[in-house]
């Protein structure tokens, strides 16, 4: 939490944008697991799993660690993000480590034979925390 993995998936996005034609999707897990359970409820699956598989570039997924006990979901999400990886997708996926998805799928996310790395930044100085907390910068 405060490490500025958020930062991270929205300068990367914006990166994207000097790319033409390229297809970049963000989302929060929370919002993959809700559109995943409205897609369930409404017969649309299909066209939830065109969505997230087809004609993507980069995926960027953020605090994935909120999948944490939600196996339907969990599942759902690694056969998406093997499918984009099979495909060529650059995917970049953020979580908190104390996260239980975060802590154990991650990293086999990254050992299913996918090239990647799980990192986990370093926590910031008090000093910075505190001044991010009165909105000025370090």
């Amino acid at each position: 939490m405060g490490l500025s993995k958020t930062h991270l998936l929205h300068s990367i996005s914006h990166q994207q944008l000097a790319t033409p034609n390229a297809r970049t999707v963000y989302l929060s897990s929370e919002r993959f697991m809700h559109e995943y359970v409205h897609a369930i409820r409404t017969g649309r699956m299909h066209e939830f799993g065109r969505n997230y598989r087809d004609g993507i570039d980069v995926l960027l997924v953020d605090d994935v660690q909120f999948l944490a006990g939600k196996e339907s979901t969990q599942d759902e999400f690694f056969h998406m993000f093997n499918a984009l990886r099979d495909s060529g997708t650059l995917s970049v996926i953020t979580g908190a480590a104390n996260g239980g998805v975060a802590s154990s799928s991650l990293g086999s996310i990254v050992g299913s034979g996918s090239s990647g790395t799980v990192s986990q930044p370093t926590s910031r100085s008090s000093s910075v925390r505190s001044s991010r907390a009165r909105g000025m910068r370090p």
